[in-house]
C-alpha cells in the first residue's frame, strides 16, 4: 500500500510538473499565415530557434538585462523593457531596431495593444508585433519581393512574463 502511494504521488507531482504554466511558457510556436505547415518555435531552456525541422542555438537575454531579446544566426529580435514612443531607435546585438508606432488588433478573439517594430537585417525588412503583455506576437519578412508572416499560435509570444 505504501508503494502504491508514492507512485501515485510521483504521477501527481510529474503531471502538475509537465502542466505548469511555467512549462508551457518554455516555448512559443509561430505559424505562418500562408503556409501552415511551416512553424517557427522559439525555445528558451535550451535557448534556440526552430524553422522547421532545422535549429540553431540562441542567445536570450536575462530577466535583470534592459532588454527583451533573442539573438541567433537565423533570427534576431530586441525590445527595451522601457520602450518609449513613436520613433525611437535602439541597438542591440549589432542589430538597429525603430518604433514605428503602436495600436490595435483583435487577436484570439481579445483586442490587444501592440506596438510596431521594423529592423533591416542583412538587407532584409523585418517588422514585428509586440505587446507589452502578451509579448511577440507576430513577425514577418520581405525576402526576394515575397512576404513571410509568423503570427503566434497561443496568443502570447516571446517576451511573454519578461
Amino acid at each position: 500500500m505504501r508503494m502504491r502511494t508514492s507512485i501515485t504521488g510521483l504521477f501527481a507531482a510529474l503531471f502538475l510538473f509537465f502542466h505548469s504554466p511555467s512549462a508551457f511558457s518554455q516555448s512559443f510556436e509561430y505559424a505562418n499565415l500562408f503556409d501552415s505547415k511551416h512553424l517557427i518555435v522559439i525555445e528558451i531552456a535550451p535557448s534556440s530557434f526552430i524553422s522547421g525541422d532545422r535549429a540553431v542555438d540562441a542567445y536570450i537575454c536575462k530577466n535583470a538585462d534592459k532588454y527583451v531579446c533573442i539573438n541567433s544566426d537565423w533570427f534576431n529580435f530586441a525590445v527595451p523593457k522601457n520602450i518609449g514612443r513613436s520613433g525611437e531607435k535602439w541597438e542591440q546585438g549589432g542589430q538597429y531596431y525603430e518604433l514605428l508606432g503602436s495600436g490595435e488588433m483583435n487577436f484570439f478573439g481579445i483586442r490587444r495593444s501592440f506596438l510596431q517594430i521594423q529592423s533591416i537585417q542583412n538587407g532584409i525588412k523585418y517588422r514585428y508585433l509586440y505587446s507589452r503583455k502578451y509579448g511577440l506576437v507576430g513577425f514577418g519578412a520581405e525576402i526576394d519581393g515575397g512576404l513571410s508572416i509568423f503570427m503566434s499560435q497561443r496568443g502570447r509570444g516571446f517576451g511573454f512574463g519578461r
